[in-house]
């Protein structure tokens, strides 16, 4: 009888939900990928090898529905998927985004957003040096080894915006770059100078660095190109990797893409041989200001400096850039408007107001006329 018993757990423990009972992720996921594979699906490779075990669990609320002469009554439950099962999922559990964990017998802390979730920063690192040098940069030499993590985290204000015939609203938010993923970093939300952390396995003391951040993507040539970007950030001698104990040359300038491609905005960490002198960063300016045509390349190698921490966001133009544009009078609304869609020069008029307008002209033809009977 205790080896039947002892049987049926082990059996048991193979799937629980989408979550095993038991502590050995691989039990899971060999009972899971034969039945994955004979679904015969293209997302799903005739030879995929699961490691890692994704639990999907759903907290559905009570819902009440009258539709198609019937009632219907869906209790509130909370479960976890069992791709196992033949359960049906009934769409009215599963309308509201689940909450998602991921599971493994091996590791999953490679990187979290811009910051590491376990203290081997190197293990971050190593998986951001390919894609880095995959983008084929001038401002990423094909050697780099990184050895400091970037950290750069936004703190947006809620902004509400009228431009080109339209009402945009942006929530407040917090958020770290994060360099592996293919999402948009608005404009609007990275306008403002970031906090910026250096995290290293080794030591940052003893050390200064300098922190530069370019813009290669710049569509007008006499302002950036890739082998000499327009500048947005620059700070030189930061000792210990303090951010505030460095010389401001250039201070933030957030992204404003004046055109429709999303460009690329590069955050560089420098370490340094010795103090800098102030001045020297502006002979590697172009001639039309002091962060057009920055020579990325001759600063680092006339100046011994070695690329030793990355980070790098992509914005596109929006409406806050835009906005930024007219308001500063460099750019007409019409210019950076025209490929907004539903944008005219007047904006047209909504049905709304010209209903409203309609009835307010009856109301004071019909109470003129009143007068005049009256009369």
């Amino acid at each position: 009888m205790l080896q039947t018993v002892l049987l049926l757990v082990a059996v048991v423990q193979v799937c629980h939900g989408a979550a095993c009972v038991d502590s050995n992720v691989q039990t899971c996921l060999q009972a899971l990928e034969p039945v994955a594979r004979n679904l015969n699906r293209t997302a799903i490779p005739g030879d995929t090898t699961l490691s890692v075990q994704v639990n999907v669990t759903f907290d559905a609320e009570k819902k009440d529905i009258s539709i198609c002469c019937k009632d219907y009554s869906y209790p509130a439950k909370t479960f976890n998927l069992n791709p196992l099962s033949s359960d049906l999922a009934l769409a009215a559990d599963t309308f509201t985004m689940p909450a998602v964990e991921f599971k493994s017998d091996g590791t999953l802390m490679v990187c979290h957003g811009a910051a590491c979730v376990d203290s081997n920063v190197q293990t971050c690192l190593q998986a951001l040096e390919p894609v880095a040098r995959n983008l084929n940069r001038t401002a990423i030499p094909g050697d780099t080894t990184l050895s400091v993590q970037v950290n750069v985290t936004f703190d947006a204000e809620k902004k509400d915006i009228s431009i080109c015939c339209k009402d945009y609203s942006y929530p407040a938010k917090t958020f770290s770059l994060n360099p592996l993923s293919s999402d948009l970093a608005l404009a609007a939300d990275t306008f403002t100078m970031p906090a910026v952390e250096f995290k290293s396995d080794g030591t940052l003391m003893g050390k200064y660095y300098t922190l530069l951040m370019v813009d290669p993507d710049v569509p007008f040539p006499t302002y950036g190109t890739d082998a000499r970007p327009l500048q947005h950030w620059l700070i030189i001698n930061m000792m210990d990797g303090n951010i505030t104990s460095g010389h401001t040359v250039n201070g933030y300038r957030g992204p404003r893409p004046p055109n429709q491609s999303p460009h690329y905005y590069f955050y560089l960490l420098y370490e340094q041989q010795s103090l800098m002198d102030n001045n020297t960063p502006f002979k590697y300016n172009g001639s039309c200001s002091s962060t057009c045509l920055f020579d990325v390349s001759a600063f680092r190698t006339e100046n011994n400096l070695t690329l030793v921490g990355l980070n790098w966001m992509v914005s596109a133009n929006d409406a806050y850039v835009n906005n930024s544009y007219v308001q500063s009078g460099s750019r007409t609304p019409k210019d950076v408007c025209q490929w907004t869609p539903g944008y005219a020069d007047p904006c047209p008029t909504s049905t709304a107001a010209i209903l409203l307008s309609k009835t307010v002209l009856c109301i004071l033809i019909m109470s003129l006329a009143a007068a005049v009977i009256n009369i």
